[in-house]
């Protein structure tokens, strides 16, 4: 490696080595390999700049006409509702009608934690998932995360967002368009993000998220230093 530009980020190797923390402990559970002492097998991880769009930008996304084409307005549909349920990818696409009852709302059975959660539906959320007959669009996250991109730029998100990361010890930073870094993630940090500078007390968001500590919820939350400076001359009573 010549001046860190060459090798993996931080994260990347922490989430090797987390990995291969969880084989040898399951080999050694079932007594494939002799017990090994694995403390000194340190997981990195750093805070990464991750996006998230303000409700304006998400509308922006919704306005955008893909009626010529049909896997992009599924994946348009798919975007909304992420941001406005918060749900995982993997939740919004087991979305069926047994889960939505008469009072508007949803509930299912989340597939990660298995905890269970309740949603309020949006009217725009409502009408999406009447068009498909309470149903999500029927999209995989290859293709998601693909043409979401085409999506932004059509949006016109195309202001400068500075993302930093390290290799090893050395910082590198990025100057990339926002409509660059939207991804399947964006969704629910955008969701837990707005709903919070909403002033949605914390632990109502949490319900609707099932993260399960506030510490994995915060980390969720991407606000800028305008936006945190903002909330506290709303708290301070400043003019």
């Amino acid at each position: 490696m010549k001046n860190g530009g060459v090798g993996m980020k931080n994260n990347t190797i922490g989430k090797l080595v987390k990995n291969l923390k969880a084989f040898l402990n399951d080999r050694v559970r079932r007594n494939r390999i002799k017990p090994i002492d694995l403390s000194s097998f340190k997981v990195v991880q750093e805070e990464v700049d991750h996006i998230y769009l303000t409700d304006d930008e998400i509308q922006a996304i919704a306005d955008v006409d893909c009626k010529e084409d049909k896997e992009l307005e599924k994946v348009k549909d798919f975007f909304v509702i992420g941001c406005l349920t918060g749900l995982r990818f993997s939740d919004i696409s087991r979305i069926r009608p047994e889960y939505l009852d008469s009072e508007g709302f949803l509930n299912i059975r989340q597939k990660k934690t298995s905890g269970r959660i309740v949603v309020p539906l949006r009217k725009q959320v409502k009408a999406i998932l009447d068009k498909y007959s309470g149903y999500a669009p029927d999209i995989d996250s290859f293709t998601f995360n693909r043409r979401i991109k085409e999506l932004g730029d059509s949006a016109k998100l195309h202001q400068k967002v500075e993302i930093e990361h390290k290799r090893g010890t050395i910082k590198e930073a990025q100057l990339l368009e926002k409509y660059k870094l939207i991804s399947s993630h964006t969704c629910r940090r955008s969701f837990c993000t707005n709903a919070y500078l909403n002033g949605i007390d914390v632990q109502l968001i949490m319900k609707i998220s099932g993260h399960k500590s506030e510490k994995a919820f915060r980390r969720y939350l991407k606000i800028s230093n305008y936006e945190a400076a903002q909330k506290l001359k709303e708290a301070w009573g400043l003019d």
